[in-house]
């Protein structure tokens, strides 16, 4: 079964670079010159697909200016060989789908997305994971409202369509932040940008309890791009503070956290680096280095270097996935390393991923983790 999925991907993958290929290559040869061909740039047939989950457009319209279709899928092939177990099998990561609307002159957002879990013994209906609305008072001061994610750690700072790696780091998984009801503030001003948000420890399908404990996270961040003269630099530094209950699920590994990460990006070379921080009944400390190298315009290298330290014994978890799912122990010391390319076929809303992880916890227990998937979203 294993080997007929990636047998499938391959050769879709392979369909749709030839696609590509071809319509570069009829491009290039239309006997143009090369001033004509530059001036002349045809929609490509990502260009066209696309432009279908536009449902409504018209910013004459007082009301309504935009509506769209949006969704996602996100599905990856995993093995992992750990020192007692493996593992191997296709995961639906992550589907979903919903709309998008833009009314009052493009002030007022509206963002509702249904979550599927694909996966054998899941839900078509797992529930919402966004529905909010949110209002731009001005760049400074914006509000949104409904099921959301707070934006804590740099992880978390931007949407998983555009993650360039599988999963998000060991240590700021164990903060167990998700999608729940809240509040959020944030807004720009100059090259200084900020959020405040106050959430609910106890989501539900929909938009939870409400009797449970509560979680406030906030950034602030400068661009220092000019100062240093480079194509990106980005500082930012984050804090969380969580008031949770016995019963809550969301943002329950620690009472407090912070995190500080420098994104920078000159030529073709990045780098993120990040310390997270998190105090509570154990106390955890962790570094993550993220360098990129863009091969071509479509081709790049992904790598990242993960260190968690905790003072307790069995403080610091391995990754919920995948090393969790062959009973990889906890431990006082964490350390990974993953390698990966990403092949950019539509930018970010089509692309695919390779990587393969190599993971130690203190007590001598290893794991290497192979990794192939492939992510749109519209």
């Amino acid at each position: 079964m294993i080997s007929k999925r990636i047998t499938s991907i391959i050769t879709s993958s392979a369909a749709v670079l030839t696609l590509v290929s071809a319509a570069q290559a009829g491009t290039a040869t239309a006997g143009k010159a090369p001033q004509q061909i530059a001036e002349t740039k045809e929609e490509s047939p990502f260009d066209k697909i696309w432009s279908l989950f536009s449902l409504y457009k018209n910013d004459s319209n007082p009301i309504l200016q935009e509506l769209n279709f949006s969704g996602r899928y996100q599905g990856q092939y995993y093995s992992i060989d750990g020192d007692k177990s493996s593992d191997d099998d296709w995961d639906h990561r992550r589907f979903r789908l919903g709309v998008k609307a833009k009314m009052l002159d493009k002030k007022l957002s509206l963002n509702a997305e249904i979550f599927s879990e694909l996966n054998p013994g899941g839900e078509f209906y797992a529930g919402f994971k966004n529905l909010n609305l949110s209002y731009k008072f001005s760049d400074e001061f914006n509000v949104k409202v409904g099921k959301l994610e707070p934006e804590f750690t740099y992880d978390y700072s931007m949407s998983d369509t555009l993650h360039i790696f599988f999963e998000r780091n060991a240590l700021v998984n164990q903060f167990k932040n998700d999608y729940t009801s809240g509040i959020s503030v944030f807004g720009k001003s100059g090259k200084w940008s900020y959020e405040l948000a106050a959430t609910s420890n106890t989501p539900d399908k929909e938009f939870g309890e409400f009797n449970g404990g509560w979680s406030t996270t906030g950034f602030i961040s400068y661009d220092l791009k000019d100062a240093l003269s480079v194509d990106k630099a980005v500082w930012r530094m984050d804090f969380m503070h969580s008031e949770h209950d016995a019963n809550d699920t969301l943002m329950t590994g620690f009472d407090n956290g912070l995190a500080t990460s420098l994104d920078l990006k000159t030529g073709p070379y990045g780098l993120v680096s990040e310390v997270i921080a998190g105090f509570g009944n154990s106390n955890n400390v962790g570094l993550i280095l993220t360098p990129t190298y863009d091969i071509t315009k479509k081709l790049q290298f992904v790598g990242r270097y993960t260190l968690a330290l905790s003072d307790e014994d069995k403080g610091q978890n391995p990754q919920k996935r995948y090393e969790s799912f062959i009973g990889a122990p906890k431990g006082d010391v964490y350390n990974s390393v993953y390698a990966g390319l990403n092949y950019y076929l539509y930018g970010h809303k089509l692309k695919l991923m390779t990587g393969v992880e190599y993971a130690t916890m203190s007590g001598g227990d290893s794991s290497w983790t192979y990794l192939a998937g492939i992510r749109a979203f519209w």
